[in-house]
């Protein structure tokens, strides 16, 4: 299945039971399996394609910054911490290799402020003067990077706050501030200061996740107690979906508990070849059956999920579209 068509690319399969990899079986119900599958989530900011963006480092800091207590360690000065976002951000922004490399800047000096509040924007005549400079549309800022240590209570807790600057408007388009308490990863089990570098990376590539849509895990079911239902799910995992569809069809005209669970695996053949309209709809029918003849259905709950699940997936679809066209 190819990423770059739709609809199909709306939705793939990372494991299935027929090998392609892990299978998660539930283990409080005997009458599903549960496999993971990718889902494409639309980005949080709409760039448009072919847009160029640059990084810059405003070297800002607290003025009581207690993260010096880690800089005397190698790898950890407030520079290696920001060209670790700087790498997680520009690894997920090329990692499809349909974008360019994002070229880096920062701040000649740096500048202190005396407490946890965010800073000012940066001017916009600067922005718009990098980006006329360096023929860029939007630039990422990493405003803010440290560490609280508390050495009394043994506790440290990461903040990071970013903002995305376009180069024609006048105030920052988006702001995000990532605050973590990673005090549980203090124990011998983890390597600290390999941990806390990860996770400037992966702040990095995390941000990049609201510029661009991006493949998220999730998890679906697949009921198979029954003995039509079971005989569709063989088909299926044998990549026969055609005889699956007709076996769960033929299962909606069984006892209403089968039937609701046959109506919830035809749904997922729907999704998973990007109809959900058509998906939404035979949930609905699920919905009904559940409500009609079992309002306490054991089912229910999944339903309900995953009926929201997809009246979300339908309204991103035209903003997953503009995004990669």
């Amino acid at each position: 299945m190819c990423r770059m068509v739709l609809p199909q690319v709306l939705c793939r399969v990372i494991a299935l039971i027929s090998g392609l990899g892990l299978i998660l079986f539930c283990g409080s119900c005997s009458s599903y399996r549960t496999f993971e599958v990718e889902v494409l989530t639309p980005a949080d900011v709409t760039l448009g394609q072919g847009k160029k963006l640059g990084y810059l480092n405003r070297h800002i800091r607290k003025v009581q910054d207690t993260s010096f207590i880690l800089y005397a360690y190698e790898g950890m000065t407030p520079d290696e911490l920001s060209g670790l976002f700087y790498q997680g951000l520009t690894s997920a922004w090329t990692e499809d290799g349909t974008r360019d490399s994002i070229p880096a800047f920062a701040e000649n000096l740096v500048s202190y402020m005396r407490s946890d509040s965010i800073p000012p924007a940066y001017p916009a005549a600067d922005i718009q003067k990098i980006c006329r400079t360096f023929c860029l549309d939007y630039v990422v800022s990493l405003e803010t990077y440290y560490y609280t240590v508390n050495e009394r209570s043994g506790s440290i807790k990461s903040n990071y706050c970013v903002r995305l600057y376009a180069a024609d408007e006048p105030a920052p388009v988006d702001l995000v501030v990532y605050r973590d308490d990673l005090t549980d990863y203090l124990t011998d089990e983890f390597n600290f200061l390999d941990f806390i570098r990860a996770n400037a990376w992966d702040k990095g590539a995390l941000y990049c996740k609201r510029l661009i849509p991006h493949w998220e895990v999730t998890e679906r079911r697949v009921y198979n107690r029954q003995k039509v239902l079971r005989m569709g799910d063989i088909f299926y995992r044998q990549n026969d979906v055609e005889q699956a569809m007709k076996l769960w069809e033929a299962a909606t005209k069984e006892r209403p508990e089968t039937a609701v669970q046959a109506y919830l695996n035809l749904a997922w053949l729907s999704e998973n070849q990007g109809d959900f309209e058509q998906a939404i709809a035979l949930l609905k029918k699920a919905r009904e059956l559940a409500d009609k003849n079992k309002p306490a259905h054991p089912d229910i709950l999944y339903l309900t999920d995953y009926q929201k699940t997809l009246e979300k997936r339908l309204k991103e679809y035209n903003r997953i579209e503009q995004q990669l066209n």
